[in-house]
């Protein structure tokens, strides 16, 4: 409620902990989009660190579809196809290979992850220990690189 009666173009302190430190950033509010997003993985909406819990306790990273506004921000071509990486836990398999928010994830294992639903598929087919190749582009680049990620545990029932 407090960010949606902020106004857009403000800048507002945010207070936080990082490293079990206190910290504050300043922030400068955008505007609320048009239409709400709910997470979930089968309408290719984006995926919260706890919105998607295949991808995030395997890869421990949140992704979100190349949606039109998405390609916008970014500057991705319609060419790309992929999801966005938006977050990446501190403890996560992928963070050491340096797999960070704005890459964007196009396969895994030679095969093709057009959305977060794909990806949560194709991860199902790996154990937790399967090291697996993951081919990024940093956005707005369309040259890719290929990382290799140890896959972690999935999430309980």
């Amino acid at each position: 409620r407090i960010v949606a009666a902020t106004k857009s173009g403000s800048t507002v302190p945010v207070e936080g902990r990082r490293g079990g430190e206190h910290q504050t950033v300043q922030v400068t509010v955008g505007p609320m989009p048009d239409e709400q997003q709910v997470a979930s993985a089968d309408t290719g909406t984006p995926q919260a660190l706890t919105g998607n819990d295949s991808v995030e306790q395997e890869l421990g990273l949140a992704v979100t579809p190349l949606s039109p506004d998405v390609r916008k921000h970014f500057g991705i071509v319609d060419e790309v196809t992929g999801v966005l990486v938006t977050g990446v836990r501190e403890d996560s398999p992928a963070r050491d290979t340096g797999v960070g928010p704005g890459d964007i994830i196009v396969r895994i294992n030679r095969e093709e992850v057009p959305d977060s639903g794909a990806l949560s598929r194709i991860l199902a087919k790996y154990t937790p220990g399967t090291t697996v190749q993951v081919e990024i582009i940093r956005a707005p680049a369309s040259t890719s690189r290929t990382v290799e990620v140890t896959l972690g545990q999935r999430p309980g029932p």
